[in-house]
């Protein structure tokens, strides 16, 4: 049966079943170490964070067109090349946790800053990526809060993949101090084992674009900003993913 492939780099091609064996081996021995069994049997204190990106235009999908024509154009309805980047938490028992969203700006415009709810978080990024800056004020700022109003008991652990942004020696006294235990999966492997791309990411960036194609269609002539952004956000957020899926 043909299937397409999925690339990977050349370091993740060279991850082992038994590497991932022993990195779960090592997880359940510092959850042992450190009384977390209590944590790991409720799914409410068991998190996961990863942040993706979303095209402002998406790429077009498929359209009916005549049969002979060889070049079918649709009009970019702002730049094809902006893109917004949201850090996401979702916890075991399918609750989706706080956001925050990061945009290319050195100071953020207040249009832009008053578009986004109290209860969510927004940075400045000049790379559109996560920075130990921006991670550490989520968890301070957003994450924490969050938890303790939804009445969630710490500690709780919270699993991410082993970027350097999310393993600073300050978020460690930070964790510490409000009793958030970060656990890295396992290098090269968030393909297989990071559960926000595995199951997650996939349903929220197909209804993305599909929101975008309504939009644009129900406001013609208009371009979506980042202003609109945050609004259309949480249209998709509250449709998908669905529960069960972050079960």
């Amino acid at each position: 049966m043909e299937r397409t492939s999925e690339t990977v780099t050349a370091t993740s091609s060279c991850v082992s079943e038994e590497d991932i064996r022993i990195w779960f081996d090592e997880v359940q021995e510092y959850i042992r170490e450190n009384n977390l069994e209590e944590v790991m049997n409720d799914p409410s204190m068991i998190i996961n964070g990863d942040e993706t990106g979303f095209r402002i235009c998406p790429s077009t999908c498929r359209v009916l067109a005549e049969k002979w024509a060889k070049n079918v154009y649709a009009i970019g309805e702002g730049s094809s090349k902006e893109n917004i980047t949201v850090m996401f938490s979702f916890s075991a028992n399918g609750k989706k946790c706080c956001l925050m969203i990061f945009c290319p700006h050195k100071r953020i415009p207040e249009k832009i800053a008053q578009s986004v709810p109290a209860e969510r978080g927004i940075a400045r990024s000049d790379r559109e990526r996560m920075t130990y800056e921006i991670f550490y004020e989520y968890i301070a700022n957003i994450f924490h809060p969050f938890l303790f109003s939804e009445g969630v008991i710490f500690p709780v652990v919270l699993f991410v993949d082993g970027h350097k942004c999310h393993l600073t020696y300050q978020l460690r006294i930070l964790c510490d101090k409000l009793r958030i235990e970060i656990i890295a999966l396992y290098p090269n492997a968030t393909s297989i084992l990071q559960p926000a791309d595995v199951a997650v990411f996939r349903s929220v960036n197909m209804y993305w674009r599909k929101a975008v194609r309504d939009w644009h269609a129900k406001h013609p002539g208009e371009i979506l900003n980042k202003v609109t952004f945050e609004i259309l956000l949480r249209e998709v957020i509250d449709f998908a993913p669905k529960p069960e899926t972050l079960v």
